[in-house]
């Protein structure tokens, strides 16, 4: 569960908030088959990485939160353009690339409840040669939590069946993040992703899929 302070929050609020978590995501996997759990993989492998990184447990709790948030702005998004299984239009990409930001601005409307996952959310599409969206953010004006999910979003993708392709073996899909290294992804996080990718998997693999946060001081 998660609450706003971990000392004064009631069982009833930190409950409306997971709810309000379950809900957002649930909605975006009806609308879009390939979305089915990708959300809580991204989660629960951005936790493990941010544990790697030396993250503190409030912030792979926040890395946590903006996993499974981090593309909610698919929701606004046509389903015929998700399920595409041909190659995109450019307008049809550029529509697509619109969910990051369409993603926060929808949390940004809860107040106060999502501020600190914002910017995670915004920039999880950031490369780390400032080519990226929505910001065009380089290196290390990338937040930290961003350039996580970064890494764990782009693994988790080509791990899993997309409507233009099958999944991708494993030993392909590491050496592709390697390749990415410095340009698209962080070489730090991707040094730390590679060198524990067998502890990584065996954590994420070990906890059944949640879309539950843990009672924690986030905010």
């Amino acid at each position: 569960m998660y609450n706003i302070c971990e000392k004064t929050a009631s069982p009833r609020f930190e409950e409306s908030l997971n709810t309000v978590v379950m809900l957002l995501t649930s909605l975006l996997e009806t609308k879009d088959i390939y979305t089915s759990n990708h959300s809580q993989h991204v989660a629960k492998l951005a936790k493990e990485i941010a544990k790697k990184l030396g993250m503190n447990k409030k912030e792979t709790e926040l890395v946590y939160v903006a996993g499974l948030l981090h593309d909610i702005g698919k929701i606004a998004v046509p389903a015929h353009i998700l399920q595409k299984p041909g190659k995109l239009t450019r307008t049809e990409f550029e529509d697509i690339k619109m969910h990051s930001e369409i993603g926060y601005r929808m949390l940004q409307t809860t107040g106060s409840l999502f501020t600190s996952v914002l910017p995670m959310v915004r920039h999880h599409h950031e490369r780390w040669d400032g080519t990226g969206y929505p910001g065009k953010l380089k290196g290390a004006q990338i937040p930290r939590g961003a350039a996580v999910l970064a890494v764990a979003d782009a693994y988790d993708a080509m791990v899993s069946n997309r409507p233009y392709r099958i999944a991708r073996v494993h030993s392909e899909v590491l050496e592709e993040i390697k390749e990415c290294s410095g340009s698209q992804l962080s070489p730090q996080i991707v040094a730390v992703f590679l060198d524990n990718y067998q502890e990584i998997k065996n954590s994420v693999m070990a906890e059944p899929l949640s879309k539950r946060i843990s009672p924690i001081d986030w905010l």
